[in-house]
């Protein structure tokens, strides 16, 4: 007998999180929904994500890159080249070359 199992993944709420100012890292994001998101965003990049880009168009299409920026800053993965790439999002939405 053969078990099967279900992955479900976790959508966000696609809204933006409120934004307290200037400061992306004041943007608040409810606890509960940040760690659903890490759920899903951890699994994308995992299995469905092979480059940044792709990560960041996987964010940005299910509502998640306020969320994709504090996982990675709590993966102490938040580089130059991320900044850049998540600037460009705040900015226009759309990705850009850096």
């Amino acid at each position: 007998m053969k078990r099967h199992t279900r992955l479900t993944l976790i959508h966000c709420n696609p809204e933006p999180a409120p934004k307290t100012g200037n400061d992306p890292a004041s943007q608040l994001i409810d606890p509960t929904s940040q760690m659903q998101a890490d759920i899903a965003l951890g699994f994308a990049e995992q299995c469905l994500c092979e480059t940044r880009e792709d990560l960041i168009e996987y964010a940005r299409r299910n509502g998640l890159v306020n969320h994709l920026r504090f996982f990675l800053e709590r993966r102490n993965r938040l580089d130059l080249e991320w900044w850049l790439w998540l600037d460009a999002l705040d900015k226009t939405d759309q990705p850009r070359e850096v």
